[in-house]
């Protein structure tokens, strides 16, 4: 592999994990700058620099825009109606006490199908709180079943956006 390349993914993820930690700007446009010095460390010049960012991402985009517009809306009605702290409340009574952590995992999964894995998080983190309050303790606990259930789902299950942009990258039909 050229040296070159490699110093160049090195670049990009150096790029990412510096604007995300140190200045807090979101992580789409951590995305775009990475992919700006990704691609003027492997030595492409800037116009096709933008043609691939551009390119790839309407590439991507046409096979799973929809879902992600759609997945962003229903979030945020569940979050303004109450339904997923509703939701939650249900399985945490349906589970029973002590039990918590796996209601929290299972209504993280739920949750994560309609609504990206980390906006589900910030939605639902705050019931996980309140409820490691209740009990006294545990919330690492509860927020890790809530991280590990939305995760797994985000990533595995469609039509979530993780599955629909690797069927969309392979040209897979589901």
């Amino acid at each position: 592999m050229d040296l070159q390349l490699i110093l160049a993914l090195a670049a990009g993820i150096a790029t990412i994990v510096v604007i995300v930690l140190a200045t807090r700007l979101d992580a789409f446009i951590a995305l775009l700058l990475a992919a700006v010095v990704t691609g003027i460390v492997a030595g492409q010049d800037l116009l096709s620099i933008i043609d691939s960012i551009t390119t790839g991402f309407g590439d991507t985009l046409a096979s799973i825009g929809i879902v992600i517009g759609l997945g962003v809306g229903i979030g945020k009605i569940l979050e303004v109606s109450g339904a997923a702290d509703s939701l939650a409340r249900a399985f945490l009574r349906a589970f029973g006490k002590g039990r918590e952590p796996w209601a929290m995992g299972t209504v993280g999964s739920l949750v994560s199908i309609p609504v990206f894995c980390d906006s589900g998080y910030v939605i639902m983190n705050p019931l996980a709180r309140s409820i490691a309050r209740v009990k006294k303790g545990g919330y690492v606990t509860l927020a890790l079943a809530l991280g590990c259930g939305m995760t797994l789902t985000h990533h595995m299950v469609p039509p979530t956006p993780g599955p629909l942009a690797a069927t969309g990258i392979l040209g897979a039909d589901i």
